[in-house]
């Protein structure tokens, strides 16, 4: 084998360097000292900004993010037991149809739609001099709702008909409520008096806590919780259902050993 050849040796020449002697300060400013400090000025170097990206919002289905269930029993009149792979889940009934039956109304009080239910008998609305101001001052705005009042003369107005979605029997407290809200805050917008519209629909149609549901109905209202757009909370913002995990129930009945006590185990 041939020996390897030694690197070559690289010469560098000697560089002479010309010492700036300064004896006082006001030779701080002198050519010398400008021409060095540009010389051996550290480079900047130029930022250069990210893009800005616009975040990319993933919509999910309500199959996606609801838990599919398999509807068990009813306790105490109020709550619904339903299982899932994941675990236990409880569910407040009243809640479930309350954000069932809030999506359905926000979406049919959005509708302009000309159906009608005409009263056999008249609701005739009484006020005094100053609500009957403020009513006949907003009467175009309760008219895009559905709520139609005619002056009735001396303070009064006189109701015919009322949208379709009114529930029957609670025609008269409706309008008085919806009339109510004008009364105390006439600066509503129509959005808004409609968002307040289907929360109280939706609590007023909503079955109560103590009313007993077979299997049939608890199971439908399972399945019309899990197609709406949020069906995690009511209106209000409570929570419908509330879920213990697996593993939440194996640590409550001490299935699984806390691991900061020791080795985990199943019993």
């Amino acid at each position: 084998m041939a020996p390897k050849k030694p690197a070559p040796v690289v010469k560098h020449e000697p560089v002479n360097y010309t010492p700036i002697i300064i004896n006082d300060s006001s030779q701080l400013a002198s050519a010398e000292i400008k021409e060095w400090d540009q010389k051996y000025q550290p480079t900047k170097t130029k930022e250069v900004e990210a893009p800005v990206t616009e975040p990319v919002e993933i919509k999910e289905t309500p199959e996606d993010k609801f838990p599919t269930l398999s509807y068990l029993a009813q306790m105490h009149g109020t709550y619904l037991l339903a299982q899932a792979a994941d675990g236990l889940y409880l569910i407040d009934q009243h809640a479930a149809q309350e954000r069932c039956k809030y999506e359905y109304y926000r979406t049919e009080i959005g509708k302009v739609s000309p159906a009608k239910q005409e009263l056999l008998v008249p609701i005739i609305l009484s006020y005094p001099t100053a609500e009957s101001l403020k009513i006949t001052e907003n009467i175009d705005k309760l008219a895009q709702l559905g709520v139609e009042l005619e002056d009735f003369g001396q303070n009064t107005f006189i109701v015919r008909r009322h949208p379709i979605w009114f529930k029957k029997g609670q025609e008269e407290d409706t309008i008085k409520e919806m009339v109510e809200w004008f009364l105390v805050d006439h600066k509503l917008t129509i959005a808004q008096f409609r968002e307040k519209t289907a929360i109280m629909m939706s609590c007023k149609r909503s079955i109560k806590a103590n009313h007993h549901l077979d299997e049939f109905q608890a199971k439908s209202l399972l399945e019309q919780l899990a197609k709406c757009e949020n069906p995690f909370n009511c209106p209000h913002g409570r929570p419908t259902l509330v879920h213990f995990s697996n593993s939440d129930l194996e640590h409550m009945f001490k299935r699984i050993q806390d691991p900061h006590q020791g080795n985990s185990h199943e019993m």
